[in-house]
């Protein structure tokens, strides 16, 4: 393009560039620190830090629990062995927590309990990663 042509022209603004920080957090912690209102609202109340623990474990439940419904969408109560979870799939689910999170299940917690709902295997898991600090 003749350059003449773009004399008293303005340049063209920046592209706008958020802060790298935030866009890699995931949206139930962004709300949480934008609008706590809204958090709540939306059910993500509750420490940002255990949630984090509950969506990496949600996470692994949907790559390895082979279960029928997403365990995204489920209460944390609910139980996810009569979701679909098997005791196959909750072996594949131990393996892959103790990956994510760098922990190890010691054989007093391995029961089908421990697997039974998101709310006990992270209740198991923030206590693993706490001794394990």
């Amino acid at each position: 393009m003749d350059p003449r042509r773009l004399a008293g022209k303005q340049p063209c603004p920046q592209p706008y560039t958020s802060n790298r920080a935030y866009t890699m957090l995931p949206n139930s912690i962004l709300v949480k620190l934008l609008d706590p209102t809204l958090a709540h609202r939306l059910g993500y109340g509750g420490d940002v830090r255990g949630s984090v623990i509950q969506d990496r474990i949600r996470d692994v439940l949907a790559a390895h629990g082979r279960m029928a419904v997403d365990p995204r969408e489920v209460d944390d109560q609910a139980d996810l062995y009569e979701l679909g979870l098997t005791s196959h799939a909750s072996v594949d689910v131990m393996l892959a927590l103790e990956e994510a999170f760098d922990i190890e299940f010691p054989d007093e917690v391995l029961k089908k309990s421990t697997f039974a709902s998101v709310r006990n295997i992270e209740q198991v898991v923030e206590g693993l990663v706490k001794s394990s600090a």
